[in-house]
């Protein structure tokens, strides 16, 4: 580890300059709104990580798991461990901070420390590169300030923004690589483990970044290593101990992987991947697009490849790829000669990760062909459908590079230092700037009326029509805690239950209930024994969400806004007791400019002693345009192989 000159200047107020100059602007305006608006824009992704820290906190109060529920699709329930992993930790870590402040200061105020302490942590990686203490502060700050983690906090994503595990694992296996001893590999494995509980891909990333470190260190052993095999165990000991602390949750889920299609949802059919043919088609027929970086576009965004051979690839997001390409090259130039081959080793590998199986150039691609044999070769990579979160390790060692480039600086005077330091931050936001996100958008926390309304009473399910939507309704959940016949995904038959898409076509009642709120106009009639089948699932309430059908996107064609206003009258006016459903002739008991609720079985309402204000303006499904200024996808390319196509 690099020494401390006792005579070096304090070092800190280069750093926090550069943090007031950046975060300022982002969080300065946002902190009178702390209290009642979450970080980031409303987004499907936010009311996902809403919804389980609520989940997490409840199941903690009641003892139960955290691996499977029956809040959505009731009665038959969701595996959570199977469709979206064992990322519980930050949710766990979150609970204090939400017992104390409540869930919507409590997110933000955890989520704001939780990026300070990566930013911590990332200073201790960087201070193995250089022992400018004043450049490294200033690089772990930027490093915070990326547009891949700062894309992550709006869109909700907080598991994915926080990097202070991912940071001590390299920390630690750099340690390893240098010198002999037990505590730095136990170390880097017991961090390594712990990014496996908070989000599993990246510790499946951090593993193959560690895997490249490890065989470049074996192969060229620094002065102090020791022996080539003693450096090699050094590695294998950081993966022995992951995977041992891992093993009780991720076992199950390789084993579910190699079991297919039928174990886990969404494994891509890489069977014929090659040099021109890479389908994006899972093994059930569903296309999917995979979240990729193209360093060469800067940007970050999905590759789908459809049955007829046509290749797309959506610009998404922009990426800071000039430093990447600028400060890298220049870093590895003044690097020690010790240090030089064992970064670059781990920059390629995540490169390659990130990137995913194409490199797009212009209007044509190239295969990346490690890609493509880990896909081929580990079934965890079927169902990676988000490659381009490796970028995340990209940050890391991006941060490495600026920090050797300002220490370089340095050597000519602090002021040379001092004004790259304030260049490289003004460049960063004014990046952001451009992309709409300074400050940092928050959306309200508050839960609509007649969700407030289902939080009182007897305990009770509740339908909520339109299906398909934009799944505000899992935020909504967290405020009355009734399971719901729908759920996270419901309109794509792969996340669902079996079970419950049986009963949901056979069901007469149910489909024309699914069917009268979509696009089809079927007529369809129902006997009263379909009706209390559903009253002895537990169902007691029919909730009609009005926001669904008001349009807020500036791209939603006026034909869309038709089809809706026709498809929101039509299920109303059967609710109501005309056309083809009379036979239920209901009256709403809950009615106000954001939602109806029925009470198909007669029971009160659950507010009837206790009354809540009504909504009286609408408010349409989110768009995260309006919160960004940018379409969620900016540009759709197709591309074709440069060879063989």
């Amino acid at each position: 580890m690099p020494t401390v000159d006792p005579a070096q200047p304090r070092a800190w107020p280069l750093p926090l300059a550069v943090a007031l100059a950046l975060f300022g602007p982002l969080l300065l305006p946002l902190l009178p709104r702390l209290r009642d608006h979450f970080l980031g824009i409303e987004f499907v992704d936010a009311y996902g990580t809403q919804w389980f820290y609520w989940f997490v906190e409840r199941q903690v109060a009641t003892g139960d798991g955290f691996g499977r529920t029956d809040l959505f699709f009731h009665p038959w329930g969701k595996d959570l461990y199977r469709d979206t992993g064992a990322n519980v930790l930050d949710a766990l870590a979150a609970l204090p901070f939400r017992a104390l402040m409540g869930p919507v200061l409590g997110y933000n105020v955890f989520l704001l420390l939780a990026l300070g302490l990566s930013a911590l942590a990332l200073y201790h990686l960087v201070r193995e590169f250089t022992e400018d203490r004043a450049a490294a502060g200033v690089a772990a700050v930027l490093g915070m300030a990326s547009p891949f983690v700062l894309q992550e906090v709006v869109e909700g994503r907080a598991t994915q923004a926080i990097l202070a595990l991912p940071a001590l694992a390299l920390l630690f296996t750099w340690r390893a690589g240098l010198r002999p001893g037990l505590r730095p590999p136990l170390l880097a494995g017991l961090a390594l483990a712990a990014c496996g509980y908070q989000y599993w891909y990246y510790a499946l990333f951090g593993g193959l970044v560690i895997l490249g470190h490890g065989l470049w260190r074996t192969l060229r052993p620094p002065p102090g290593a020791g022996p080539r095999l003693r450096v090699l165990a050094r590695h294998a000991l950081i993966a022995a101990v992951a995977i041992a602390l891992c093993a009780p949750v991720a076992g199950t889920l390789l084993l579910q992987v190699e079991g297919g299609a039928e174990a886990i949802p969404g494994m891509l059919d890489v069977a014929s991947w090659g040099l021109t043919d890479l389908s994006t088609t899972t093994a059930d027929g569903t296309e999917a697009g995979l979240f990729l970086w193209q360093p060469l576009r800067g940007t970050f965004g999905f590759y789908t490849m459809f049955a007829d051979g046509t290749a797309r690839v959506g610009e998404r997001v922009t990426a800071r790829t000039w430093a990447l390409l600028i400060l890298v090259p220049l870093a590895a130039w003044r690097l020690r000669p010790g240090c030089r081959g064992a970064w670059l080793a781990m920059v390629a590998v995540v490169a390659s990760l990130a990137t995913g199986p194409i490199v797009v150039f212009g209007a044509h691609y190239v295969v990346d062909p490690l890609y493509v044999a880990l896909a081929h070769t580990l079934g965890i990579f079927q169902r990676l459908w988000w490659p381009g979160r490796a970028f995340a390790y990209l940050v890391l060692l991006e941060a490495v590079a600026v920090a050797v480039v300002l220490a370089w600086a340095g050597r000519r005077g602090p002021a040379t230092r001092t004004a790259a330091a304030l260049s490289l931050a003004a460049l960063a936001l004014a990046g952001l700037s451009n992309r709409g996100i300074v400050p940092l958008p928050a959306w309200e926390a508050r839960v609509p009326a007649g969700y407030a309304c289902l939080a009182q009473g007897p305990p009770g399910g509740v339908i909520q029509l339109p299906f398909h939507w934009a799944q505000a309704h899992v935020y909504y959940q967290t405020a009355h805690g009734r399971p719901m016949f729908g759920g996270m995904r419901d309109e794509q038959d792969m996340f669902t239950p079996p079970a419950w898409r049986d009963y949901r076509d056979a069901n007469a009642f149910v489909s024309s209930l699914v069917y009268s709120s979509s696009a089809v106009h079927t007529e369809l009639s129902w006997e009263d024994a379909d009706l209390e089948s559903v009253r002895d699932l537990g169902y007691r309430f029919l909730m009609l969400q009005l926001d669904s059908w008001e349009a807020r996107s500036r791209w939603t064609p006026e034909l869309v806004v038709l089809g809706n206003r026709h498809r929101r009258r039509r299920l109303r006016q059967g609710l109501a007791g005309a056309g083809p459903y009379a036979q239920l002739s209901l009256d709403e008991f809950f009615h106000d400019a954001r939602v109806e609720i029925y009470a198909p079985w007669g029971d009160p309402s659950p507010c009837e002693q206790d009354p809540v204000e009504p909504d009286t303006t609408p408010a349409g499904p989110p768009d995260p345009s309006l919160a960004t200024g940018q379409s969620p996808d900016t540009a759709i390319r197709v591309i074709r192989p440069l060879i063989g196509g």
